[in-house]
């Protein structure tokens, strides 16, 4: 059921008047010293009778609301302006009874009458226990495309050793092959092969060929005959044209025992010695080798020149080269050159070297 403002609001102004009514006879009895009054001067209002209905107030269930209003306001009213005016004996003496009070919170719940019983069984304390962990499961490493790269080592003919360079996944790339000290630049073809025959500088013939990115192969051989062979080997980095050439027994230019690249194929008949060459013109800034080798014993004296043709690249400028004397397996020098090249004025002129080392004796007794 629903109130409106307007029965709320008439409530309370009854409400209102019936306290003022009230206070308004404490007043005048106190105040003026009505009949009602103590030996201390305190004025006590008796309440005896009552001419006007009272609704007693009765407990109901919360969301309904009990309307608390008379019937008529007009005696609730009229009393009022009795009071207030002074009013006649009859309003004077009231007397209320059978007042329920009443309170809008709610009730504390009933205590449940079911008893429950707990079990009479032991009580059990249950603590966790640590589960072993399994091994995990380790990580596979990606597979990998391995690159298998084999150098092979032989001794050949006059102390040469025959490698056999095997990278099949190393095609037409360049590397470095290192021996005692020298290096030279090399190619693999389409393939991933190269061959050729090296000069030996140590009996236990150490070589490693190396790639740019960091792989390799590596191989050794023993020579045995290398003790019946000297050397001369001279070194070089980039387009510098060295030349070695060897005079054997006093031979001059063009003569039967001049030992150089351009000698040809009837001059090797004749000459004792013989001249290797690693210079791949195609390799720019390439490591480049040349090797003099003679047997021991069979030349009474050799003369070494080395002749540099004066380039546009290396005119005034200083050529740095590296040459080494291996004397029989026992001895191997090494020294290292610095060339002043002359001015471009003589570009296509060469420099001659003469007497750089001391001349190589071979006979040995």
């Amino acid at each position: 059921m629903k109130f409106s403002f307007g029965l709320k609001r008439l409530a309370m102004t009854s409400g209102v008047l019936v306290c003022a009514m009230g206070t308004g006879y404490l007043m005048q009895n106190v105040l003026v010293g009505g009949k009602g009054q103590s030996k201390s001067g305190i004025a006590v209002a008796t309440v005896t009778s009552s001419a006007y209905p009272v609704v007693a107030a009765t407990k109901r269930d919360i969301g309904e609301p009990t309307e608390f209003l008379p019937e008529s306001t007009e005696p609730v009213l009229e009393r009022a302006n009795q009071v207030s005016d002074g009013g006649s004996s009859a309003t004077k003496d009231m007397h209320v009874e059978d007042v329920v009070l009443t309170s809008a919170l709610p009730s504390a719940p009933v205590a449940a009458s079911e008893t429950i019983t707990l079990p009479s069984g032991p009580v059990k304390g249950i603590a966790s226990t640590d589960v072993p962990l399994s091994d995990l499961p380790v990580e596979e490493k990606a597979p990998t495309f391995a690159c298998e790269i084999e150098l092979n080592a032989e001794p050949g003919d006059a102390g040469m050793a025959v490698l056999a360079l095997e990278a099949g996944c190393m095609t037409n790339e360049r590397f470095t092959l290192h021996h005692s000290g020298m290096m030279i630049s090399g190619v693999t073809d389409k393939n991933g092969l190269w061959q050729a025959s090296v000069p030996a500088l140590a009996e236990n013939a150490l070589f490693i060929a190396a790639f740019s990115n960091g792989e390799g192969a590596v191989a050794n051989t023993t020579i045995s005959d290398l003790n019946g062979y000297d050397r001369y080997v001279v070194q070089w980095k980039g387009d510098t044209d060295i030349q070695i050439h060897a005079f054997e027994n006093g031979a001059s230019y063009a003569d039967a025992g001049h030992v150089w690249r351009g000698s040809g194929d009837d001059a090797a008949s004749t000459q004792i010695g013989f001249l290797t060459r690693f210079d791949d013109k195609d390799l720019a800034e390439g490591l480049r080798a040349e090797i003099y080798t003679f047997p021991s014993g069979q030349i009474g004296k050799v003369e070494i020149n080395i002749e540099l043709q004066v380039g546009d690249a290396t005119c005034n400028e200083d050529v740095e080269a590296q040459a080494f004397i291996m004397s029989g397996a026992e001895h191997l020098e090494a020294r290292d050159l610095m060339i002043a090249m002359p001015d471009c004025g003589a570009v296509g002129e060469f420099l001659v070297l003469k007497n750089l080392y001391e001349d190589l004796t071979i006979a040995r007794n």
